[in-house]
């Protein structure tokens, strides 16, 4: 098992944010091109994210990043490539696909499944349908929902913590349950 504490990524990494400068040049990324039809690996490895209390198996040609705002993102590599195309300079912003790994603060007079629907609200989505979750060890709530794309949300406690767990596949594009389901079946919590 191959052990990546995403703690000691590069600065880099850790510096980038969704904030993207507008650029009046063309988007001229090659890297991605290259990697725009690359499949997942058939084989994985584990990584582990002690900040949150899981491990996630991913594909071997699959990066993690951690961003400005604490969020893990888990990449394809065209996607990887794209984002460090951005960090350059080379190309201008754009929506991207990834699966990612966040937490809210709890509010401890609430209960977890009022606080969900309570955070998708509040964020400009209608919470459509809601079912309870246990697997690996994870165990709280899936919220699909619409706003401005549908998508479905996993919400959950972080062990021995009073976070919040988000985990979630996000683009500027429609979601699915079944896309958030293959990312939760890969996710443990971490055995302390």
């Amino acid at each position: 098992m191959l052990k990546l504490f995403l703690t000691s990524l590069p600065l880099f990494l850790v510096l980038f944010s969704f904030n993207f400068p507008v650029q009046a040049q063309a988007n001229s990324c090659p890297e991605e091109e290259k990697y725009e039809d690359v499949e997942p690996a058939a084989t994985t490895r584990i990584v582990e994210v002690p900040q949150f209390g899981i491990q996630v198996e991913i594909p071997n040609n699959y990066r993690t990043m951690l961003f400005q705002n604490g969020e893990v993102g888990i990449l394809h590599p065209a996607t990887f490539a794209y984002i460090q195309c951005v960090v350059r300079g080379d190309a201008y912003g754009r929506g991207f696909y990834g699966e990612f790994i966040s937490t809210i603060d709890s509010k401890p007079t609430m209960g977890l499944r009022e606080q969900a629907v309570q955070y998708m609200e509040s964020n400009g989505s209608d919470v459509d349908n809601i079912q309870e979750y246990e697997s690996g060890g994870l165990s709280g709530y899936i919220l699909e929902h619409r706003g401005g794309f549908r998508g479905a949300t996993f919400f959950g406690f972080v062990p021995d913590s009073n976070k919040i767990l988000m985990i979630r596949p996000s683009c500027d594009c429609d979601t699915t349950l079944e896309q958030l389901m293959e990312l939760l079946s890969n996710i443990q919590v971490l055995n302390n």
